[in-house]
């Protein structure tokens, strides 16, 4: 989690707040995918 995190403050200070925003919106809907996946079974 932390090197997350890490990441997106490398990226947000190298190229700016939409490829962070852009990181995020992916991560957040990867882990609702994994969590609805594991719902369903």
């Amino acid at each position: 989690m932390i090197g997350f995190w890490l990441a997106l403050v490398i990226v947000f200070g190298s190229t700016g707040t939409w490829a962070a925003e852009q990181i995020f919106i992916e991560w957040t809907h990867k882990r609702k995918n994994s969590h609805y996946i594991s719902m369903i079974r």
